[in-house]
């Protein structure tokens, strides 16, 4: 099949006797397919730079055509402009047309009608709705992720448009707004539109990528009880308007972000996320608490002692194959030098592929063009480039490397294995072992890289068992597991099952069954009310209650959804780890 880009003015005529001759053309051959793309002045000035710098075309009028032989950011055949179309038309398919002064004008004033309604010229009947709602995330953090996302040189595949949908209970909705008006400012072709939202469940309609950014890191005044038990209460009220009716989600990947244990959170809402609506593979958790793991195995592999690793960073924007140990005083074993330091940088080159660890991997121009437009759109670098970054690729991994998120046939667009891949050995996978993870590792600040480098490890449930989309070990695997057990049996032992304070969590049902043997005269309820005061409520239990939480219609807060949660919800005080 030949593609073709039409592109050019919203109000210009020789644009639209282009969209006539191509309409012609597909008539006759139904082989060819032309994607129309109508942009306005700023948008044409900056198709023009981006042409003239990746193809070194010099454009003069609008429109233009040309041919895509591989894909749309790769190499090209430029046709020309009106005339040189017309010339093509005839001489390779015979079809003419020369349409009247009258009807020129009535196909400039429909294309108008049409780019003012909020298409943004994208005149593509499988060209299908991206939902992505971007929950509780600093300000400086969105900014960084729709930056690149709306970049001339994003990631997102051919035939999306991107809806984006920004709920936050924290910033001030006025500074939204303002945030919101310069994201519609970039008239990006990619963006469908831009909305702040005041309740989650809207936020999360039929959404298709859930980014979670929450910061749920300790405060100082805060004990490991009380801290677990936070996280816990707001991951449930989060989830619960996931799990909402409302939302009328079919088909959704989740990312959580931000401070604090992400991975805990991530095997929350893997639990409480229902299998129909969120399959295997579909949670990914961006955190720091294995990097200690990756510095010790690239430590062995590069033969430096694991405690000279400072830092691990990749090496280019954001992380093409190869990274950098930056490393204190050591000497490399098996080696006649010493590393001095502090601070000093070594490539190793090797350990992106020796390492169980991986680096998701771009194209050169990808990274140069993207450095290049994140520079003009930010200008100072923020604590906040680390995750965002973490975020981007990861959202790049599952639209364009994951199997399980493609194309099906002519406008369909799924990010859902089908029944057939999720039966292993005629059973059906029903649930994934653990969430997917990678790891964020900041770049020194006197260093000569980006601020904004990470460590990555993609991976997908795929036929019922993980497959990264690199080299990691089963050993690897194994660590990720216990560390997140490991999380769940702290929160147990801390909350429910800690034997040095007895009488802080009593057991309801052991509390009866202890006053009834002793024949004791009052009730047992009576008994259970001297823990009343000390007495933390289970999360069964506030799960169960109708908390009433706060809506729209309440108080003017923030808003979750209040209706019934359906029965797959997880449990969360079960001993099951």
């Amino acid at each position: 099949m030949s593609r073709f880009e039409l592109v050019g003015l919203f109000d210009c005529p020789w644009y639209a006797k282009a969209e006539k001759i191509a309409e012609e053309i597909v008539s006759q051959n139904p082989s060819i397919e032309f994607h129309k793309e109508m942009l306005d002045s700023m948008q044409w000035n900056e198709f023009v730079t981006k042409m003239n710098m990746r193809h070194g075309w010099s454009i003069q009028r609008s429109p233009c055509i040309y041919e895509v032989l591989v894909d749309r950011e790769g190499k090209a055949h430029l046709i020309g402009d009106i005339n040189d179309f017309c010339e093509f038309a005839i001489l390779y398919f015979d079809v003419i047309y020369d349409p009247s002064t009258t009807a020129l004008k009535d196909m400039v004033i429909a294309n108008q009608a049409t780019y003012g309604r909020g298409h943004r010229g994208h005149q593509r009947g499988d060209a299908e709705l991206f939902n992505i709602a971007i929950v509780n995330a600093p300000i400086k953090m969105v900014e960084l992720i729709l930056a690149q996302l709306l970049s001339s040189f994003s990631m997102i595949p051919y035939g999306l448009l991107l809806q984006i949908s920004i709920f936050d209970e924290y910033t001030p909705k006025r500074n939204l707004d303002g945030l919101v008006m310069e994201i519609m400012d970039l008239a990006s072709p990619l963006l469908y539109k831009a909305r702040v939202v005041t309740t989650l469940p809207m936020a999360l309609y039929r959404c298709h990528l859930f980014l979670l950014m929450e910061d749920f890191s300790r405060t100082l005044m805060e004990d490991k009880r009380d801290w677990l038990n936070r996280i816990e209460y707001k991951t449930v009220r989060i989830m619960n308007s996931f799990n909402s009716k409302k939302t009328k989600i079919s088909d959704c990947r989740i990312f959580i972000g931000g401070e604090g244990p992400s991975c805990y959170v991530a095997e929350i809402c893997r639990k409480m996320a229902p299998y129909s609506y969120c399959g295997p593979g579909k949670v990914i958790a961006s955190g720091q608490h294995i990097v200690q793991r990756a510095k010790a195995e690239l430590s062995k592999i590069g033969s430096i002692p694991p405690g000279c690793i400072t830092r691990l960073h990749a090496y280019g924007w954001p992380g093409m194959t190869g990274c950098y140990v930056e490393v204190n005083d050591a000497t490399v074993r098996g080696g006649n030098y010493s590393l001095r330091g502090p601070g000093l940088e070594i490539p190793l080159a090797e350990i992106a592929t020796r390492s169980n660890y991986i680096f998701t991997q771009f194209s050169a121009d990808f990274l140069t063009l993207q450095k290049q437009r994140l520079a003009y759109l930010v200008k100072q670098p923020n604590r906040f480039m680390c995750m965002a970054e973490s975020a981007i690729t990861t959202i790049h991994t599952w639209l364009m490397c994951d199997p399980t998120v493609r194309l099906m046939g002519e406008g369909v667009f799924s990010v859902t294995p089908s029944a057939a891949e999720l039966v292993t050995d005629g059973l059906q996978t029903s649930d994934a072992c653990l969430p997917v993870l990678n790891v964020g590792v900041e770049c020194g600040p006197n260093s000569d890289f980006p601020p904004s480098t990470f460590l990555v490890q993609p991976a997908i449930n795929h036929n019922g068992k993980w497959q990264p989309l690199g080299k990691v070990s089963a050993k690897t695997s194994a660590r990720i597991a216990s560390e997140v057990s490991r999380l769940w049996d702290l929160r147990q032992k801390i909350i429910y099952r800690d034997l040095d304070m007895k009488n802080v969590f009593p057991d309801y049902d052991e509390l009866a069954k202890g006053v009834a043997a002793l024949g004791a005269a009052t009730s047992p309820l009576h008994h259970a009310r001297g823990f009343a005061g000390n007495r933390l409520p289970n999360l069964g239990e506030m799960q169960g209650e109708d908390h009433s939480y706060y809506t729209e219609d309440e108080e003017g807060e923030p808003g979750y959804a209040t209706d019934e949660v359906d029965t797959h919800t997880y449990e969360l005080t079960s001993d099951e780890n």
